[in-house]
C-alpha cells in the first residue's frame, strides 16, 4: 500500500469562534438535565434523544472550534441519508438481538406510532454522534494528515473479508444460549467486512492505517468508543424508558445498566460505524471499480 500524504495547516493562531448551532446543542443538553433534576416526565421518557440531539451540535461546534471544520457542515446535504442509514445500521443490531437476546428495552410508549417515532428520533443520532466524535480526537492527532489511500490488493485483505462475513453468519445458525455470547463476532464481523473494502478502493481504513504504523486513527475511535458508550449508558440509565442487558455477566460489575466487560464493545461499534461510513461514500465509485 502507498500513501501520499499532505500535512494539515495547524499552523494558524487564530481559531473559528464557537458556533450558533454548538449553543443551541448546549442548551439542549442542560433542558434535559433539568428535566432529569426537575423528575419531568416526558423529557425522562425521551431522555435518550433528546441529549444526543443536544450533543450533536454541541460536538459539532467543538470540531469546529478546535480543530477549524465542521462535519455537519461538509455533509449538510447528505445529512438525511446519514440520519437514514443510521436508523437502518442500528435495526439490522435489533435483528440481531431477536435471536441473541442480549438486551431489551423497558417503560416503552405505548401506542404503535408514538413508539416508532421514539426509536427512529433514537437510532437516527448513533451514526452521526460516533463520526463527529471521532474527528474531535483525530484532530489532535500529532501526525494528522489528509491521506489518499492507494489501493492495497495483499491477499490478506479479502480473506479478512471472508472471515468477516463467517463472523456475521455464525451467531445467526447458532442456538440462542450460544450465540448470546457471540455479540463479539458481530461487532468485528462487520468490521473485517466493511473495511477491506475500504482499503482495495483507496478509502480511509483502519487496517490501512495500522499496516502502515499510523495508529492515529485506531486511538481516536477506541477514544470515540468509550466516550460515546459512557454517554449512552450514563444518559440511558437516568431515563425511565431505557434498555437493561440480559446477557450473562456472570457477576462482573456493573456501570450504569452495562456490565463492565461490555464497555470493550464501544471501540468495535466505533470502528465499524467508520468502516460503514467510508464504505458508503465509495459505493458509487465501487461499483465502476469492483474490489474482486
Amino acid at each position: 500500500m502507498v500513501i501520499v500524504s499532505k500535512s494539515l495547516d495547524s499552523s494558524s493562531s487564530t481559531r473559528p469562534p464557537f458556533p450558533w448551532y454548538g449553543w443551541i446543542g448546549i442548551s439542549v443538553l442542560i433542558f434535559g438535565g433539568l428535566g432529569i433534576v426537575a423528575d419531568i416526565v416526558i423529557v425522562k421518557r425521551l431522555l435518550t434523544p433528546i441529549l444526543w440531539s443536544g450533543y450533536i451540535p454541541f460536538a459539532d461546534g467543538i470540531l469546529k472550534r478546535l480543530h477549524g471544520w465542521s462535519y455537519l457542515g461538509r455533509l449538510r446535504h447528505n445529512l438525511p441519508v446519514i440520519l437514514i442509514i443510521s436508523v437502518v445500521y442500528w435495526m439490522v443490531f435489533e435483528g440481531y438481538n431477536q435471536h441473541m437476546q442480549g438486551w431489551r428495552y423497558l417503560g416503552l410508549p405505548s401506542g404503535g406510532p408514538i413508539r416508532t417515532a421514539a426509536f427512529v428520533w433514537s437510532f437516527a443520532t448513533i451514526v452521526p454522534a460516533l463520526l463527529i466524535t471521532n474527528e474531535i480526537f483525530l484532530g489532535f492527532a500529532a501526525d494528522a494528515t489528509e491521506r489518499r489511500l492507494l489501493p492495497g490488493r495483499h491477499p490478506a485483505v479479502f480473506l479478512l473479508f471472508f472471515l468477516g462475513l463467517a463472523l456475521l453468519v455464525t451467531p445467526l445458525i447458532t442456538p440462542q444460549r450460544i450465540a448470546v455470547y457471540l455479540f463479539a463476532f458481530v461487532f468485528t464481523g462487520f468490521i473485517l467486512v466493511f473495511d477491506p473494502l475500504n482499503w482495495v478502493h483507496g478509502k480511509r481504513s483502519l487496517l490501512a492505517e495500522l499496516r502502515a504504523g499510523n495508529f492515529s486513527l485506531a486511538l481516536a475511535l477506541t477514544a470515540t468508543g468509550f466516550w460515546c458508550g459512557l454517554l449512552w449508558e450514563a444518559w440511558n440509565h437516568w431515563a425511565t424508558t431505557k434498555w437493561i442487558y440480559v446477557f450473562p455477566s456472570h457477576g462482573c460489575p456493573n456501570l450504569f445498566e452495562m456490565p463492565l466487560v461490555g464497555y470493550l464493545g464501544y471501540p468495535f461499534f466505533a470502528a465499524e460505524v467508520f468502516a460503514l461510513w467510508e464504505f458508503l461514500t465509495s459505493a458509487k465509485r465501487a461499483v465502476h471499480h469492483p474490489p474482486f
